[in-house]
């Protein structure tokens, strides 16, 4: 995959130069948008990594409420 990658960055770095005339400012948007997009999917599985916590938690002290009600 990083072959792949770096092919393609290449490609992308070629057209920029010779194809499509891209400022630097823009090239550089471009790349704060990818490492934006990186940071936002790991933030996203942090939270649903979190939350699947969070529900664990919650089922096993529904579990001991359940237990202690069941002893009354």
């Amino acid at each position: 995959m990083g072959m792949v990658n770096q092919a393609w960055y290449a490609f992308e770095d070629w057209v920029d130069k010779c194809i499509e005339i891209i400022h630097l400012h823009d090239k550089e948007a471009r790349k704060e948008l990818i490492f934006a997009e990186e940071k936002l999917k790991e933030a996203e599985k942090e939270t649903m990594e979190i939350g699947k916590e969070i529900n664990i938690k919650v089922h096993e002290r529904n579990g001991g409420i359940k237990a202690i009600k069941s002893e009354l």
